[in-house]
């Protein structure tokens, strides 16, 4: 850079002065590259829409400013509590609340963060996210509650849209995907009876696609008339739906319709409702405690024709005032993907009709043909007689279930019913895979929780002496620090996330690309390690990330000990998220000026320096 200065001649006590001030001695200066990063950070607290720039050391205020700022492919990051009806919040609508029309992924902390509708539950006027069509969404580590909706085809927590695009999933890029993974989707309302094709928690319209991981659907109501459900519903048709290490749990449903159409499909379940060409794979998965005044207390599922299959499900406790407390199935054919096909699937103590145990009720004998069953506890049946390899019918007075969910130590937050002590479950179930052929399932070597199944398979979602085996990794290195420049004495945060809780005083040591080292340890128990670098003489990085890392004492609560020093690339790297400069090294210019060819002629000086400088007039 040549910064140009011309003074008149003449009095020889004035002296021309350029003062080279570069970025490498400043601690924090504009960020040299876009504010905007793959991870675009929003804090309900500390963030600003006006000043902010959407990094993580100056997040946006609002989801509105993040997700506008955000584009198809990147991340946005909250912490804190978002809520639809603050001020500060826009961007949602009546009926649909906020619609994610682009390919994110939106991750909180963990469910303390919160993103709702209103601030109280039955006060809200909308859903909290209408995934649109076409968009593929992954919601991470949050909780999504206090919705309401009131219009058909719509969830009060969520909505996945829809199209016509044949009957058996063939709709691409044409309909609504959703990956809950650590979500609660919980306290949300379908209001107004008289209205169908609702759900309380979770709505798919036609072919959209849903997968639940480590997540827990509970406490959602629906009011309504007929094709409906408490937690999550399938539909009009053709749902692919895919449930794993989750809860679906304490729905409610209530039919205006009551018994107009017995053990139907148009049946208002408590916890799932599938319709028809539907696809639903369910494993390590807990129902519990749903009921209805309709059919189908956990689950209600009609003419699946791509395959049902459960595996390590426990169906317990749930309730339907009319009939089919647990499982109601309706289907028209059977053989091949016709069939529900269960293994190692707990169902038991369910009520229907005046609370008598009504744990399966087929709606026909085709139904019952239609079902499939090995190494499971169903304690009574209708249209269905259950017998073969590991079969256990009738009350089961050793059965020894919890009475209550917990997590039960699960790290990810989804809750299970324990088995308890000489239960009958421990050890009946079985390791091998089940299905029709192309369409298998094996049944996993952890349960709900992801604790190692020991021994003999235990029938049901939770294993019974089963242990933590899963050594923790790290998932991510950031920092707290403002994006910026920082020279010699600069303090910079380092953050280690791992992927599991750990023991509190653990450490690691991460290597720069600086060269320095920095000691992280984690001061409480929990996923975090912190450091601080600070920068010395002779240090430079144009954009500051983690090279390598050394394990010192890294284990999980159950001392499952650290052993991968893999480091995380990407976003989920301090380059890939922030825009940290390190420069050290001092300017250097050349001063050039022009001759004078009398008094009065004017001298013009040039400033060259070695790399961007910041000048200033001075006067002597």
């Amino acid at each position: 850079m040549k910064p140009v200065f011309s003074r008149a001649y003449g009095a020889f006590t004035r002296i021309l002065i350029c003062a080279a001030v570069i970025g490498a001695f400043l601690h924090v200066s504009t960020s040299p590259v876009s504010a905007v990063a793959a991870t675009v950070y929003a804090n309900s607290s500390t963030g600003n829409d006006s000043t902010g720039n959407g990094t993580s050391g100056s997040p946006y205020l609002t989801f509105h400013q993040a997700y506008t700022a955000a584009a198809s492919g990147d991340t946005i990051d909250l912490t804190g509590t978002f809520t639809w009806t603050d001020t500060a919040e826009s961007g949602d609508a009546t009926g649909t609340g906020y619609t994610l029309a682009k390919n994110l992924t939106v991750q909180g902390q963990s469910r303390s963060t919160i993103v709702q509708a209103a601030a109280t539950r039955d006060s809200a006027d909308r859903m909290v996210f209408f995934i649109a069509a076409g968009a593929t969404v992954t919601l991470r580590n949050l909780t999504v509650q206090y919705g309401k909706v009131v219009l058909t085809g719509q969830g009060g927590g969520i909505t996945l849209a829809g199209a016509y695009c044949g009957t058996s999933g063939e709709c691409a890029g044409t309909t609504g995907v959703l990956t809950l993974d650590k979500v609660d989707v919980t306290k949300n309302d379908a209001a107004t009876a008289a209205i169908n094709d609702r759900a309380g928690g979770v709505m798919l319209q036609e072919n959209a696609t849903l997968t639940v991981l480590d997540s827990n659907v509970e406490d959602n109501n629906c009011t309504c008339n007929y094709y409906a459900a408490g937690g999550i519903y399938g539909g009009s048709q053709s749902s692919t739906i895919t449930i794993t290490n989750s809860s679906v749990s304490l729905n409610t449903a209530t039919s205006a319709g009551g018994s107009s159409y017995p053990y139907d499909y148009t049946s208002v379940a408590g916890g799932l409702s599938v319709q028809r060409f539907g696809k639903v794979t369910i494993t390590n998965s807990t129902f519990f405690g749903n009921s209805t005044n309709s059919y189908g207390g956990a689950m209600a599922l009609y003419y699946q024709n791509r395959g049902v299959r459960m595996t390590n499900v426990s169906v317990v406790g749930n309730s339907a005032t009319l009939g089919a407390g647990g499982i109601l199935w309706n289907q028209r054919y059977s053989g091949s993907n016709y069939d529900l096909r269960m293994k190692n699937v707990l169902l038991a103590n369910n009520t229907g009709v005046s609370g008598a145990s009504n744990d399966f009720y087929a709606k026909d004998a085709t139904s019952g043909t239609a079902t499939i069953a090995s190494y499971s506890i169903v304690e009574s049946s209708t249209n269905k007689v259950f017998s073969g390899t590991g079969i256990l019918t009738g009350n089961q007075s050793s059965l020894n279930v919890d009475s209550s969910l917990g997590t039960n130590s699960a790290t990810s937050g989804t809750r299970t019913l324990a088995l308890l002590e000489s239960s009958v479950a421990i050890n009946a179930g079985d390791s091998a895979a089940h299905g029709y052929a192309g369409s298998t399932v094996t049944p996993p070597v952890t349960d709900q929780r992801g604790f190692a199944r020991v021994g003999a398979y235990d029938i049901g979602a939770y294993e019974n002496g089963g242990s933590d085996t899963t050594a923790p990794t790290v998932s991510s290195f950031s920092s707290t620090t403002a994006d910026g420049f920082y020279k010699a004495a600069g303090s910079i945060n380092i953050t280690a996330t791992t992927s599991e809780a750990i023991q509190s005083g653990n450490t690691l040591t991460v290597t720069l690309d600086t060269g320095r080292t920095v000691l992280l340890t984690a001061a409480s128990a929990g996923t975090s390690l912190t450091g601080t670098y600070t920068v010395q003489a002779g240090d430079t990085s144009s954009d500051l990330t983690v090279s390598s890392f050394t394990i010192g004492t890294v284990a999980d609560t159950a001392g499952n000990a650290m052993t991968s020093t893999t480091v995380p690339s990407g976003t989920s790297n301090i380059a890939g998220s922030k825009a940290i400069v390190v420069d050290t090294t001092a300017p250097t210019v050349t001063l050039a000026a022009v001759a004078a060819t009398s008094s009065s002629a004017t001298i013009t000086f040039t400033v060259t320096g070695n790399e961007a400088i910041t000048c200033s007039t001075l006067s002597t």
